[in-house]
């Protein structure tokens, strides 16, 4: 049997010097190209460690897959967009009709707006640029052409590439709305910034407070004052003068009110905003009751006159005008604080001629005036550049209680809407002051410790009750009587010259009265109304320190105030709503594209390719040579292709020219440029 030799190399060639045996098996191996090798599988141990040593590249390449090949980076854009909106819209509703909020020098309301709104454009762009770019892809599945592709891909950069997109007139409804769309986005910042609007106010100012002059008691007479001193007050006795000389139109326009900024609002609760003790006046004629009549002798120089009311009030001689204090009886729950006759002669005159000749018609015409203690109620109550305003809703009368000499009331009055005015039959709590009741039901204040705690005694809180005491009830009877000479043998007079009734002579506040002989219901009643309006200024103002709380209010300035235009964010919601339908259209249309252009692989029908969007690689691995493509596998996903492109380099040079250092010719003569493997 031969002997079996030792495997060797072939022979070496003519310039070999030596012959060498061949390598082991697994020198030989050792030897070849890294590419050809076949690494051997290491040991279940060895493969935990090399397990345990590699970095976690399964969460990276799922947290890149879902980045690149998934749309989920656009929905989530869209969702930032809703999000900014929605920010928007909150801003604006929390500061709408509020001062503009006192946030830092650097950050203010239109910032935020601006913040919001840029968000939001930033947001839709980023959406609508990723689906313009992958209906690129979408439209040259069908041949198109090339200077489409760039014109897509202007149009996904920016407004100016969108807006020459859509002047070309796309056949593609989708590509022409995500064209407009993106051309539309510009509008989003100046229109957020418009619904922004900015206006003059009028809103509380913290730490101030407005106040209106009210009370429910007036003490202020005779007993108050120092021996020697007027039986009313000074301001009383000033505002009787006034009221009967210079009558304010309203006590409005004279009671003591503060509003620091001019402009006040005040609570009101049922159409009443507070209540509060006054002077109320009422006038009748009593024409119908005189008697008498008037001289016409020619040779008098004065017209003589003999006209009688039956209270004994008369007009002596040649007097025209004449009025007395009478009294209405001290035991009668109605009776007033005050109560006046007036007994004149109007004179009726044809014109001035008649009345330099003395043809005039003398008339009688008489009143009864009367002046009481009254409780107000007010309503529309408000203080409007610098302008107060107040109207009466009701008027109560108060009773004269004749056990204690003075008007008082108890009941469902409270001096403001907040307090409760339930009687309580016991003292307790805050109702500690008692109230009986008169004959005519009608409830009085008095003090438990002079009348007896019966069935007949409520008690009440303070802001119900109010008291016109006896101080000034009797300190103002004598002073009605010193102004109209209060006996009917001292009467007070105005003496009209026969021929010139347009001056009459007499007491300057009784002029008025006259009203130059054209006296009527009307403007006697006025007459006593402005004193009535005077006299109320002065109880209000002067009121006793328990039981006058103030009206208060709240003090409103003018500040600059956030205000919106809902109108201006409509386009911003539609820009949204359509940028969401696009998307969902675009997605749709990239899978059923999919789909079609599908291939047999190694698992049956997979995907012809995944969503390209705006990746610029697609297009280098296209357009590279079918050598490289043979030598590399996985060009249907972008991640792929990034993967693979990063295992080697590319170089833009020109074939068949001279640049670069290539001078070889092509086949066709020409030279272009390539991109060339290194």
């Amino acid at each position: 049997m031969e002997e079996t030799q030792p495997l060797t190399r072939s022979p070496p060639s003519r310039n070999t010097t030596s012959t060498k045996p061949l390598p082991p098996l697994e020198s030989s191996y050792e030897q070849k190209s890294p590419s050809a090798r076949k690494v051997a599988a290491p040991m279940p141990e060895q493969q935990k460690l090399v397990r345990e040593q590699k970095p976690p590249r399964k969460l990276m390449n799922c947290a890149r897959y879902v980045l690149e090949v998934t749309w989920l980076p656009e929905f989530t854009s869209l969702i930032l967009a809703i999000i900014a909106l929605v920010a928007t819209v909150i801003l604006l509703v929390s500061r709408r009709d509020k001062p503009q909020p006192d946030w830092p020098s650097l950050l203010n309301i239109n910032a935020l707006i601006a913040i919001f709104s840029t968000i939001l454009k930033a947001a839709l762009l980023f959406s609508v640029s990723e689906c313009i770019s992958e209906l690129k892809w979408i439209w040259f599945a069908a041949p198109q052409p090339v200077s489409d592709f760039d014109r897509f891909d202007s149009a996904s950069r920016g407004p100016w590439g969108a807006f020459l997109l859509l002047l070309k007139r796309p056949k593609s409804i989708a590509t022409a709305l995500g064209s407009l769309i993106t051309i539309l986005s510009l509008t989003t910042d100046p229109l957020a910034q418009q619904a922004l609007r900015f206006t003059n106010c009028l809103l509380p100012v913290e730490g101030s407070s407005a106040t209106i002059a009210r009370t429910n008691n007036y003490t202020v007479g005779a007993f108050g004052l120092a021996v020697g001193q007027p039986l009313v007050s000074v301001a009383m006795s000033a505002a009787l003068y006034q009221g009967l000389l210079d009558p304010p139109p309203n006590a409005s326009t004279v009671i003591s009110t503060y509003c620091q900024s001019g402009n006040c609002t005040f609570p009101h609760a049922n159409d009443t905003a507070y209540t509060s003790l006054a002077m109320c006046s009422t006038v009748e004629d009593i024409s119908r009751t005189i008697s008498g009549n008037g001289s016409d002798d020619e040779n008098l120089q004065y017209e003589t006159y003999n006209y009688t009311l039956p209270s004994g009030l008369f007009l002596p001689g040649t007097k025209v005008l004449t009025t007395s204090v009478i009294s209405s009886g001290s035991e009668e729950a109605s009776k007033p604080l005050l109560s006046i006759e007036a007994l004149m002669v109007n004179s009726n005159c044809s014109g001035p001629a008649s009345q330099s000749q003395g043809n005039c018609t003398a008339t009688p015409f008489a009143i009864r005036a009367t002046l009481s203690p009254c409780i107000h109620t007010y309503t529309n109550v408000s203080y409007s550049n610098a302008i107060f305003s107040e109207t009466i809703a009701s008027t109560t009368k108060v009773p004269f209680v004749s056990d204690l000499g003075y008007f008082t009331l108890a009941g469902a009055y409270p001096a403001l809407p907040s307090i409760d005015c339930t009687p309580s039959s016991s003292r307790g709590g805050y109702r500690t002051e008692a109230a009986n009741t008169l004959p005519n039901g009608v409830r009085y204040h008095n003090d438990p410790s002079v009348v007896a705690n019966d069935a007949n005694t409520l008690y009440y809180d303070r802001s119900c009750i109010y008291d016109f005491s006896y101080g000034p009830t009797t300190g103002l009877e004598t002073a009605f009587r010193q102004i109209f000479f209060g006996t009917i043998a001292s009467t007070s007079t105005v003496s009209i010259p026969r021929g010139l009734t347009s001056q009459p002579i007499g007491d300057a506040w009784m002029l008025p009265l006259y009203a130059g002989g054209r006296a009527n219901i009307s403007s006697t009643e006025r007459y006593f109304q402005g004193l009535a309006t005077s006299m109320t200024a002065a109880i209000r103002d002067n009121g006793d320190v328990i039981g006058s709380e103030p009206a208060r209010g709240t003090v409103i300035a003018s500040q600059t105030c956030v205000g919106v235009n809902w109108a201006w964010l409509a386009l911003p919601i539609v820009l949204l709503v359509f940028t969401a339908g696009f998307l969902v259209i675009t997605v749709l249309m990239s899978s059923r594209f999919r789909r079609v252009g599908g291939r047999e692989g190694k698992r049956g029908k997979e995907a012809g390719r995944r969503a390209w969007k705006s990746s610029s690689l697609p297009l280098l691995w296209c357009g590279i040579g079918d050598k490289i493509r043979d030598k590399y596998d996985g060009f249907d996903e972008v991640e792929k292709m990034k993967k693979t492109g990063d295992g080697f380099k590319v170089r833009l040079e020109r074939q068949g020219g001279q640049e670069g250092g290539h001078s070889k010719p092509l086949r066709d003569g020409k030279s272009r440029w390539m991109l060339k493997e290194y």
